[in-house]
């Protein structure tokens, strides 16, 4: 908001104004994005079928790009025939809250998954695609988008951005020939977003030199609609922008580690979140479905043996000892251990049912286990 138009961003709207005229573009209508959150998801075949070049135009500046995107989405709602004009009386007052909101295109589909160890110093502003799984989750905070400041001489008030959390006070009124220094913040008109941080675990890896060494991890941020999306345990593909910020902003380094402003830490800030796990998205407004693991399918119901495994059923039936054998299946191939191993297969098949509240019928609580023991003993 900060910026003055230049010819690359006409050059940019124009090329826009070719995807907005798609028909996957004209699909999306006022009422289902303003219930969604005010997201519209943007497919990246969509683009590309739209505009060609643009897509790498995003990948190399998408800071220039991607508010672009927003803006000319939310033009094209804002003139979709199913809105009445703006003469006529509108009930819902849906011309009006799309005025008012703030529209965010979700880009989806990336094609190109940039792996972790990939993450290096040249990335820096670049549009790039993770998958991981998430280990944590912060609170959702508050976070302001725009302060605005009141000049004590003439009253008049100035509107200043905020932009990757960092922002310079206006020195002077800028009212004409006022030009007075005193300029007080008003805090009752600033404006404010939810804002989440939570970190992305790799997935792991095949590679035989990846074996054994600790997953890397990124922090992302999550604002807007993304917010409470995810949860830890969700395996998740990320399309966002990669950003730096400085170790004291981070959170870390007191006395001696403070001093060392030169040392950054790379995170993602997000602009699409697509869970594979549970089967779950984000791109209609972090609206959750329901969990694909707990469905079962047809073909579930219709799985059938070979001769072969109902004879080794039948042979575990007449087993005298099942739990003998289900203890000595676990981890063949870690010896010995038997306590161990039999209180791991307790947890993970035993445990006391509870009962669902509000849905009736029962299920099984979480099993929580923790191993103690020596570095390299296969625990």
């Amino acid at each position: 908001p900060n910026d003055e138009p230049t010819e690359q961003h006409a050059a940019l709207n124009l090329e826009l104004l070719r995807y907005a005229s798609s028909e996957p573009a004209r699909a999306h209508t006022p009422e289902r994005v303003l219930h969604s959150g005010c997201a519209v998801p943007v497919q990246y075949m969509d683009l590309v079928a739209a505009c060609a070049a643009l897509p790498l135009k995003l990948e190399r500046k998408p800071q220039l790009v991607l508010p672009l995107i927003h803006l000319v989405v939310h033009r094209l709602l804002l003139a979709h025939p199913s809105l009445p004009p703006a003469s006529a009386p509108d009930i819902n007052c849906v011309r009006e809250r799309l005025c008012a909101s703030r529209l965010h295109a979700r880009l989806l589909g990336w094609p190109t998954l940039t792996p972790m160890r990939e993450l290096k110093s040249h990335n820096i502003g670049r549009f790039v695609a993770l998958t991981g799984n998430v280990v944590r989750v912060s609170n959702m905070r508050p976070h302001v988008t725009s302060l605005q400041f009141e000049c004590a001489r003439c009253k008049c008030t100035e509107t200043v951005y905020i932009q990757d959390g960092k922002y310079s006070a206006p020195a002077t009124c800028g009212a004409g020939t006022c030009r007075a220094k005193a300029l007080a913040l008003v805090r009752s008109n600033a404006r404010m977003a939810d804002w989440q941080k939570i970190r992305l675990q790799e997935l792991p890896s095949e590679d035989a030199a990846e074996a054994g060494r600790v997953p890397r991890t990124v922090d992302v941020e999550l604002s807007f609609d993304l917010v409470d999306v995810c949860m830890p345990g969700d395996t998740v593909t990320i399309s966002g922008t990669i950003k730096a910020e400085s170790v004291e902003e981070h959170g870390g380094g007191r006395g001696a580690s403070k001093q060392q402003k030169t040392i950054w830490c790379l995170y993602v800030d997000a602009n699409s979140v697509a869970i594979a796990k549970n089967a779950r998205s984000a791109s209609e407004g972090g609206a959750a479905a329901a969990s694909a693991s707990n469905s079962r399918t047809a073909s579930d119901r219709d799985a059938h043996f070979s001769p072969g495994e109902l004879q080794m059923i039948r042979e575990i039936r007449n087993e005298p000892e099942v739990f003998k054998l289900l203890v000595n299946s676990l981890s063949p191939g870690i010896f010995g251990h038997e306590l161990v191993k039999a209180g791991l297969a307790l947890s993970l098949f035993g445990g006391t049912p509870r009962p669902v509240r509000g849905k009736g019928g029962r299920a099984r609580s979480d099993p929580h286990m923790l191993i103690v023991g020596d570095p390299g003993m296969g625990k």
